[in-house]
């Protein structure tokens, strides 16, 4: 048999498979969550749980003997130093859960203390055997506190979350000892506990326990314990004799369930004795241990699959059949590849496996026993992977692996740790996606320790998770779906005895499915040349187009052969032509991610310079500016390759990047008033220069006033727009202005809707309300920048809804809102009675362009001459909505439907700002056939034919639209066989010119419709012993055109127990379910077995004349079910011992039906002494 309590239940201490189950439980049913604190990593750890007793199935006073866990995990676990402690309150929860710090309940009762050892399976209940019964009243709700030191394994606990419980807390922890700290922070799982609660006193144990069938000698087996106990201070002592046999895997004779291996053959006694605190029980059974008769058949299992190399250790579990007695462990291609073997002892039953080096490896076990000996192979059965750890290893190029924190599995992690002093993890697979699962996660609780993760390659990509000690205990998984992650820890902890072991996480990834990037760029364009030609001297600036996802660069800018730069856009790039005439470099961009690279080379003619720069000019974007605004100015000189900008007064600065010697600088206005700009443009041959007075122009806004008194019912108490949310005291002054105001600014874009509300304090007189945004930049708010109108309205709050104009200039615009009394006039600079009120606006520039993505398939194959409706396309934008940037989608094609070839469908769009979106184009193929062939089958389908008859297929034909009649093509596959009823198909098939195909099937039937005939086997009545049971196939005999086995029907019943005569009727069915004509038939049952006669004689007897003839001895019996079984025995006459001669001497025994036996033995008499002659005288 195979030894499964051998190999998995061999540390069983106090939980069995075969343990009792909870009579009082809370078990949930719905969304299911695995938590701690059962799990390695919880040691030292203090944890109270609240069980409500409104939450209890079957709830009941008594002493309380067993508490079960519902496991979450599979697996053997062993902790030391456990203690559990109980104590019932009225207290139902620990608060609301927000992760804060609550009190313990106190005090607790000891109800267990010392090591355990326990095997469990997900969803099953692991039983733990209290030391001390608890004594419970039957409504309170149930406390339990658990706390250890050492663990290996660890259980997952299952339960559900707190949001479930109506987001009540019934569980807290702190990393101390019992009673070293009054409080705990909020854990937020409700777990599921069951309870054995005895209602009645303890009783006496009841001992027994099981032994696996086919004990051999020399091949372990455990001793299985199935004792009924109750009460407490249970201990088992087992008493083995011969002592020919030794104790396995650490148990002893004190072990619940102990594994033995005897050492000899015969028979052993086997006692074993349960006690506790009420008596004791033994129970003593013999087993007998035979040698092996056959060789073992080897398999094995082991606890993980996939493990980290260098790091794990992987135990692995013997299942082999047939008393194995030895075993050897290999991993046969890792031990070739690397000469070591990765089992630390080879030879043992259940071993453990130590891999080194990453790879895919076979495991193999040879099991061995005195007859023989067999090896089984798992090939590709374990997965070892790379282990990188945080501050060692900064990234990561494996699709998967483990990573853990610095200290590696086992151990502690650092203090202090920082990304200066730990750099962090990337984990960059060339994939589409990333998943992170954690196996532990351990963190010193208080400390601020804390481990982030990041949807991209460092800690500036969007955070994906954060876990703190609040996460211990838990396994979550979180994916990056950039296709990169970037993994690392902060942790604060300055006082080592308050570090704890970190973390272990196993990262998996899809694949990448996008392809290789497209390399594109563009060059500006300079006064005077057309594209791609510049003077010589002239910083060129490229601006990288590529499209692609991760892409890369590198660049030849000069054409030398050599990298230059793997920047996106380098900037500022001179190439210089000292010749006569202009030169031509080919700049190279490489465009490359992990999918492939692609190549764009393009030429850029320098031509030399022959003058200075002539047609000094220059532009900017806006010249009506005010403080706060961003103005950008561009040269539009002709030979220019240096350039020098000033201003007057000096009230800007350079932003973005640039400065005064920029082509194009962008500039913020940091004064008010009219301001000089100057630009000295040069190149080789010389300089020039342009000064344009009062050319950026201070905006002055008007300051608004009255005609009248204020009125606070027809002022202004609240503005909301975007981020502003002012609210004012209404009628204290004409006019507040919060355009520097830190709370009176919001940031608006071209191609969204906005609403704008304002709001008075009350309503008793009527308001009209106005608001304008000086869109243009021109310090004056005119007609068309009115973005809300409301006349003589008694509302307290009115709401506008109003877009930019796609001609809005980009840069800071001021908003004015302003009220008046009735129906009076209201303009931006005054009113008859009302109030005014100014914000900032940031008339933002969008830089993200809108993406297209395309309707159906990215290649569309039609047929030449046909018709094509492009499937179309959609546009999405960071600010427009779907429908109004895909209404602007622009639509091109090469499309010659009426040649073959291959063409492209383009769509381009752009937005309100000018961002260009990537063209997106897909392939029409326009091929020559694109219709499949069209077979038609002859006849009907299905068709219907008789068994053993003949089948004649009606065939099909085949036209095609190119190929034309194609019939002589089509292949048959007809499978019929009509010596057979079934059900089969004749299938037809043809393929054109060009691959297409058609598939007909013909459905063929072949039957039976023919009835079986039966005929009566002897004569009428059939005769029927009584007693016997009456066989139809002997009655009646049933023939069938087609089916061997017929099935007999009989109507009418036969009591063969009770003599007379029984009219029946018989009927035959064959397989398919054609019935036979009906046989009518008399069974007369009656008692036609003769009596058995035994005769103790020979068949022939040989007696001298005149010798008595004894009668021989006889029995005489009659063997029937009936309540008469009188046999009457009857003689012929003796034969005459006076005459020599031959007789015959009958017995005939005759029963109570008339049914006689008969005995018949020869009596022969002879003489065969001579005479005697006497003389007389």
């Amino acid at each position: 048999m195979k030894r499964i309590f051998t190999s998995i239940m061999l540390a069983l201490l106090v939980s069995v498979a075969f343990a009792q189950q909870p009579n009082m439980y809370k078990r949930h049913t719905g969304t299911l969550y695995d938590a701690g604190p059962f799990m390695q990593n919880f040691t030292n750890y203090t944890n109270q749980m609240i069980i409500k007793a409104s939450d209890l199935t079957n709830k009941q006073a008594g002493s309380i003997t067993k508490i079960y866990l519902r496991a979450g995990n599979t697996g053997t676990t062993t902790y030391g130093g456990f203690q559990i402690r109980m104590t019932q309150t009225t207290q139902s929860d620990f608060s609301t859960y927000t992760g804060a710090l609550q009190s313990f309940i106190a005090p607790m009762t000891l109800v267990y203390s010392g090591g355990v050892t326990v095997s469990h399976t997900a969803d099953q209940w692991v039983e733990f055997t209290l030391q001390n019964p608890f004594q419970y009243n039957g409504n309170s709700n149930i406390v339990i506190e658990t706390y250890y030191t050492s663990c290996s394994g660890g259980i997952s606990s299952r339960g559900s979350y707190y949001t479930l419980n109506g987001n009540m807390c019934t569980e807290i922890y702190n990393y101390s000892a019992p009673g070293a700290s009054a409080t705990g922070n909020q854990y937020p799982y409700y777990k599921d506990w069951g309870f054995l609660v005895i209602s009645s006193a303890p009783a006496m144990p009841v001992a027994n326990f099981f032994t696996p069938p086919g004990v051999c000698d020399g091949s372990p087996v455990t001793l299985i314990n199935t004792s009924l106990t109750s009460g407490w201070n249970i201990a088992y002592n087992w008493t083995i004799t011969p002592n020919t046999f030794a104790y396995l895997n650490g148990s002893n004779a004190t072990s619940k369930s102990p594994t033995i291996r005897f050492n000899a053959t015969g028979n052993y006694t086997v006692k074993m004795r349960v006690s506790n605190n009420v008596g004791a029980d033994s129970v003593s059974k013999v087993v007998s241990v035979s040698a092996p008769s056959l060789a073992p058949v080897a398999d094995f299992y082991g606890n993980r699959r996939i493990s980290a190399a260098a790091t794990m250790i992987v135990p692995y579990f013997d299942l082999s059949d047939n008393c194995p007695q030895q075993w050897e462990w290999t991993s046969p291609d890792y031990e070739a590849t690397y000469s070591i073997s990765p089992f630390l002892n080879s030879a043992v039953q259940n071993s453990q496996a130590f891999f080194v080096y990453p790879g895919t490896w076979d495991v193999c076990l040879k099991a061995t026993n005195t007859i023989g000996n067999h090896t089984v192979c798992k090939s590709d059965y374990m997965k070892v992977i790379p282990q990188a750890s945080l501050c060692t290893d900064t990234n990561s190029i494996e699709v998967e692996g483990f990573i853990t924190d610095e200290g590696g599995i086992g151990n502690t992690y650092g203090n202090n740790r920082t990304l200066s002093n730990c750099k962090g993890f990337v984990i960059d697979p060339c994939a589409s996606s990333v998943t992170l699962s954690f196996e532990q996660i351990k963190l010193a609780g208080g400390a601020g320790d804390s481990i982030f993760v990041h949807n991209g390659p460092n800690q500036f990509a969007p955070r994906l998770a954060a876990y703190g000690s609040g996460s211990n205990g838990t396994f979550p998984s979180v994916t990056a779906n950039s296709g990169k992650m970037f993994v690392y820890m902060i942790t604060n902890a300055t006082n080592q005895a308050i570090q704890d072991s970190g973390f272990i996480a196993r990262w998996t990834s899809v694949g990448a499915t996008y392809g290789k990037p497209t390399a594109s760029f563009t060059l500006p364009t300079v006064k005077g040349f057309g594209s791609d030609t510049f003077y010589s001297g002239y910083p060129i600036s490229f601006t990288n187009t590529s499209s692609g996802v991760d892409a890369k660069y590198i660049w030849d800018v000069d054409g030398n052969a050599n990298n230059d730069s793997t920047v996106a856009n380098p900037k500022n790039v001179v190439l210089v032509n000292f010749t006569s005439s202009p030169l031509t470099f080919t700049s190279r961009l490489i465009a490359w991610n992990c999918k492939g690279y692609d190549t764009l080379y393009k030429n850029i003619v320098i031509v030399p310079v022959s003058n200075k720069p002539h047609s000094i000019d220059f532009v900017a974007d806006k010249i009506n500016v005010a403080p706060g605004d961003t103005v950008s100015l561009r040269d539009l000189s002709t030979g220019a390759t240096s350039w020098e900008w000033s201003f007057a007064p000096a009230t800007v600065s350079y932003i973005m990047g640039t400065n005064k010697f920029s082509e194009r600088p962008v500039v913020l206005i940091q004064g008010s008033g009219c301001i000089d700009v100057k630009l000295k443009v040069g190149n080789v041959i010389g300089v020039d220069s342009l000064i344009k007075v009062c050319y950026l122009k201070g905006i002055n806004y008007c300051v608004p006033g009255l005609a009248t008194i204020l009125n606070g019912d027809v002022g202004i108490s609240n503005v909301t727009l975007g981020t502003i949310n002012n609210s004012s005291a209404a009628g204290f002054t004409v006019y507040h202005n919060y355009f520097d105001s830190s709370f009176g600014a919001t940031v608006l874009y071209r191609g969204t809707p906005y609403s704008i509300s304002i709001s008075r304090p009350t309503n008793i007189d009527p308001v009209s309300r106005r608001a304008w945004i000086d869109f243009n930049l021109d310090g004056v708010f005119s007609s068309n920048e009115l973005i809300a109108s409301e006349t003589s309205s008694s509302n307290l709050t009115s709401t506008f809804t109003f877009s930019l104009p796609n001609n809005a200039l980009t840069g800071l615009a001021r908003l004015r809102v302003g009220t008046t009394y009735a129906n009076n006039f209201i303009d931006p600079c005054a009113t008859f009675m009302g109030e005014f009120e100014d914000y900032k606006i940031v008339l933002a520039k969008d830089t993200i362009r809108p993406v297209i993505t395309l309707n159906g398939a990215d290649t569309i194959s039609v047929e030449i001459n046909g018709s094509y409706t492009d499937p179309g396309a959609t546009a999405t934008d960071n600010l427009e909505s779907n429908a109004s940037i895909s209404a602007r989608l622009q639509y091109s094609t090469d499309l010659d439907i009426t040649r073959v070839g291959f063409y492209k469908a383009c769509y381009d769009v752009t937005d309100y700002y000018g961002n260009q979106a990537i063209t997106k184009c897909r392939t029409i193929a326009v091929k020559v056939d694109m219709t499949p062939p069209v077979l038609t089958m002859l006849g009907s389908t299905p068709v219907s034919v008789h068994v053993y008859g003949s089948y004649n297929d009606a065939g099909a034909t085949a036209t095609d639209n190119y190929s034309g009649n194609l019939t002589s093509q089509i292949r048959t596959i007809n499978g019929v066989d009509t010596a057979n009823v079934g059900s089969y198909q004749v299938v037809y098939s043809v393929q054109d010119y060009f691959g297409f195909t058609d598939t007909k099937a013909r459905t063929v039937n072949v039957i039976d419709t023919v009835a079986p005939v039966i005929t009566l086997k002897g004569s009428s009545p059939y005769m029927q012993s009584v007693c016997d049971p009456l066989v139809d196939s002997v009655v009646i005999a049933a023939t069938d055109n087609y089916y061997k086995n017929l099935t007999l029907n009989r109507t009418g019943n036969v009591d063969v127990n009770t003599p007379g005569t029984y009219a029946v009727t018989y009927t035959a069915t064959d397989g398919s379910g054609n019935i036979s004509a009906t046989l009518a038939v008399n069974i007369q049952v009656a008692d036609i077995t003769k009596p058995v006669l035994s005769v103790s004689s020979p068949d022939t007897v040989v007696l001298e004349v005149f010798t008595p003839f004894t009668e021989p001895a006889y029995t005489a019996t009659d063997v029937n079910c009936l309540s008469n079984n009188n046999v009457t025995v009857t003689k012929s006459a003796l034969p005459n011992k006076n005459i020599v001669g031959t007789y015959t001497y009958t017995l005939t025994a005759t029963d109570a039906s008339n049914n006689a036996s008969s005995k018949s033995i020869t009596v022969i008499y002879r003489d065969t002494q001579k005479p005697v002659v006497t003389l007389i005288g």
